[in-house]
């Protein structure tokens, strides 16, 4: 019963994660370029979160997000002098104002969806 009940929990949270994805039918293009069909981030507006954004890798293929929104800039992962690791993130543009920054009350970051606090 212990084992039906960790496969069944498994299962149950392999399901949610994946159930944010959407199915894309295979097409022919005008050209006759045949396309296959493949899972894609579903549709939210967010160019943050989907699977070929810098700094995720998609589940499917594997293969590592390079696409940068001109939104926000990427911030590679560094460690610091006290060896402490700081993953890759994003953040927003540099400008003179701090009212648009993601950080900023009334702002979030659409990568994360935290709201800003300064």
């Amino acid at each position: 019963m212990k084992l039906f009940t960790l496969i069944l929990s498994f299962l149950l949270v392999v399901n949610s994660n994946f159930a944010k994805d959407s199915w894309v039918r295979g097409y022919t293009k005008s050209n006759g370029t045949v396309v296959k069909g493949y899972f894609r981030t579903k549709a939210d507006n967010n160019k943050f979160n989907n699977h070929s954004t810098k700094g995720h890798v998609n589940p499917y293929t594997g293969k590592k997000g390079s696409y940068k929104p001109k939104t926000g800039t990427w911030v590679g992962g560094y460690k610091k002098s006290n060896g402490r690791v700081v993953k890759g993130y994003w953040r927003s543009k540099k400008d003179k104002s701090k009212s648009n920054n993601w950080s900023s009350i009334g702002n979030s970051n659409p990568f994360n969806g935290k709201k800003g606090k300064r």
